[in-house]
């Protein structure tokens, strides 16, 4: 009776196994086939960083807009720039079960946490129109990573 288990084929004889290796062919074979089903997930995983970093500096961008025209220093901006850019590549690379827009503002919200207790100490006021604009921009971004990444299937 032949076994066959990781590459070694046992043949059982009288008083146990003997173990012979198996024919190379097919144990090459099958590790042709998982090496290309793991260059096909880790090319796929690298299209949705990628989509997810370029909606982050869409978000971005648009999130800046309104802080140049107030005035704002640019600390303040760039804080907010970067805010979205991790956003997108968390929301590229998380696993939760939810929808790409309640995603999208689940991961917003919590990239800009940190930075609510210092802005919400200084100015609590202003916490109100961060809040929005998040949730907006939140929303925008997982919607369209929602859409691109079924796309690209």
């Amino acid at each position: 009776m032949d076994y066959i288990n990781h590459g070694i084929t046992r043949r059982s004889t009288g008083r146990g196994f003997r173990c012979a290796p198996s024919p190379p062919v097919s144990f090459f074979v099958g590790r042709q086939k998982t090496q290309s089903l793991w260059f096909n997930r880790r090319q796929k995983v690298e299209k949705n960083i990628i989509m997810g970093l370029l909606l982050g500096v869409i978000m971005g961008i648009l999130d800046v807009i309104p802080l140049v025209v107030q005035g704002l220093t640019w600390d303040a901006n760039l804080s907010a720039f970067f805010l979205w850019i991790v956003s997108g590549f968390m929301l590229a690379t998380s696993n939760l079960k939810l929808q790409p827009i309640l995603k999208g503002i689940v991961i917003a919200f919590l990239c800009l946490l940190p930075s609510v207790f210092i802005i919400g100490w200084n100015d609590p006021i202003s916490l109100l129109p961060i809040g929005i604009m998040t949730l907006i921009l939140g929303a925008l971004l997982g919607f369209g990573y929602g859409k691109l990444a079924k796309s690209a299937i």
